[in-house]
C-alpha cells in the first residue's frame, strides 16, 4: 500500500497527468523508488479504477491546467 494513496488518486480526479504525479512522486521520494510509479502504471490504475474516460477525461485535463 503506497502512502500517498488517496493524494494520488485526488490528483488523477483533479486532472494532473500521469506525467506530472510520476515526478511528483520522485521529488518527494527521490531515495526511495519503492513509492515511485511509472506513469504507465498511473495510466492503467486510472483506466481500469477510476473510470474517467472521453470527453470527461478531456474535460479534466483542461480543467487541470
Amino acid at each position: 500500500r503506497h502512502p500517498d494513496k488517496e493524494e494520488i488518486i485526488k490528483k488523477l480526479l483533479n486532472g494532473d497527468s500521469v506525467k506530472q504525479i510520476e515526478t511528483w512522486l520522485k521529488t518527494k521520494y527521490p531515495k526511495n523508488k519503492r513509492y515511485h510509479i511509472s506513469y504507465m502504471s498511473l495510466q492503467t490504475f486510472r483506466s481500469k479504477h477510476l473510470d474517467i474516460k472521453g470527453d470527461l477525461l478531456e474535460d479534466i485535463k483542461i480543467d487541470g491546467r
